[in-house]
């Protein structure tokens, strides 16, 4: 960086910093955002984050559930969407993914699942063949 762009930077820094502070623009503290609340504005809040919390749960409970048939169909066509796209960039499926995507939608597991079974394998073995045919992941690819 140059004296100059150095120098545009710090007044640029510092402009800006300034301007934060003059608008009160400035992050605060969130307990002190929350006392100047009213006490019926901090009870919707919590309930909303409360709300949030429960929200969140259940996805993380949803994603052990099995897809039902209509999942499934959505899920494939999201899958061949992905496929399509790929394909027109020059990319083509692995034996890999298609074990992944099988495996997904049969309900062996999910892809969070997968990349962190590959990852696994991956650091123990040095490679990635042999990974389609390992653990829970081990479904016949579609075609």
């Amino acid at each position: 960086m140059t004296r100059e762009t150095s120098a545009l930077a710090a007044s640029t820094t510092g402009t800006w910093m300034n301007f934060e502070k003059k608008h009160g623009l400035m992050a605060k503290k969130f307990s002190e955002l929350r006392a100047r609340m009213s006490p019926d504005a901090q009870a919707r809040s919590s309930a909303h984050a409360e709300a949030m919390r429960v929200e969140i749960g259940l996805q993380e409970l949803r994603k052990g559930l099995p897809m039902t048939p209509a999942d499934q169909l959505q899920h494939l066509e999201e899958i061949k969407q992905r496929d399509a796209i790929f394909a027109l960039e020059g990319f083509h499926k692995t034996d890999t993914v298609r074990s992944i995507d099988a495996a997904v939608l049969a309900g062996v597991g999910t892809y969070e699942e997968a990349i962190t079974e590959l990852t696994a394998y991956v650091h123990k073995h040095k490679t990635i063949d042999g990974f389609s045919y390992s653990k829970a992941i081990a479904v016949t690819p579609p075609a």
